[in-house]
């Protein structure tokens, strides 16, 4: 977007998935991100139902250590 950049996205026929991951911090500032960068106004002609992803990974195990979903 004009004001930030996307992690990534999912689309779906009904649904738009939009990703934000993170390695320091945690899964709501990464939500946060997702809706003060307004990553989902893309999206809104779509008529699509838009979830918003924030993801923390633990870069010691290598793998996800927490996340949240939450509907835009």
């Amino acid at each position: 977007t004009n004001i930030g950049r996307i992690d990534f996205v999912i689309k779906l026929p009904t649904l738009v998935y939009i990703f934000e991951c993170k390695i320091q911090g945690s899964v709501h500032q990464a939500l946060n991100q997702i809706e003060e960068k307004k990553y989902a106004q893309k999206y809104e002609l779509s008529n699509k139902k838009i979830i918003g992803v924030g993801i923390l990974f633990d870069t010691k195990n290598r793998n996800i250590q927490e996340w949240i979903v939450k509907e835009l």
